[in-house]
């Protein structure tokens, strides 16, 4: 179903970005530590629920690829704007936030990256800054952002709801950090 993607090798298209993204993401995870609760492809049940609300666990449970593929193609592309980022792999920089910190977070990381009011919307000002940036320093720049921004999470909540003693988003930290050097590598190779 998705493009092979080699080893190393930079998406160039949209299918590839979300190929990448389920790739990382992989199938149903019901970690008591993840905040975002039952998730499948990266699809978590609260986003889902937002979408369809009263969704459970099961809903998660019964995603298909092909719903994940839709999901992200019209939530996490085409409706916060990312469509219009030109570069794919900055798009996929920018996409892959957005699937970790929600759209517009992820459009907030871009424009701290960027230097432009960082108001969560992908708009002219934010568009013609990317179009004048270096697409890949500035993908690299979100990166670093995001690797920041999961030192200050992990700072800031030190809940335990598994009570095993170590704090959820301690227990995540290696992963999230993991996933954004793991694109700067790529992005760099």
């Amino acid at each position: 179903m998705f493009p092979a993607m080699g080893a190393g090798k930079l998406p160039t298209n949209d299918a590839e970005i979300i190929a990448r993204i389920i790739d990382v993401e992989k199938g149903f995870v019901d970690n008591p530590a993840d905040r975002g609760g039952p998730t499948k492809y990266g699809i978590s049940l609260g986003f889902l629920a937002d979408l369809l609300p009263g969704a459970s666990k099961a809903d998660v449970q019964a995603l298909t690829i092909d719903d994940a593929v839709e999901i992200y193609q019209a939530e996490f592309i085409i409706k916060p704007g990312f469509s219009s980022i030109l570069d794919p792999v900055l798009r996929w920089t920018v996409v892959d936030a957005a699937v970790n910190h929600g759209p517009k977070p992820a459009t907030k990381l871009l424009q701290r990256a960027l230097g432009v009011k960082d108001d969560g919307v992908l708009g002219d000002i934010t568009r013609h800054a990317i179009y004048q940036a270096d697409q890949r320093k500035l993908s690299i720049r979100v990166c670093t952002m995001r690797a920041r921004l999961y030192s200050l999470i992990t700072s800031k909540n030190l809940e335990d709801k598994d009570r095993d003693g170590i704090p959820d988003n301690l227990e995540m930290l290696n992963g999230w950090t993991d996933r954004a050097m793991t694109l700067i590598e790529t992005i760099l190779a």
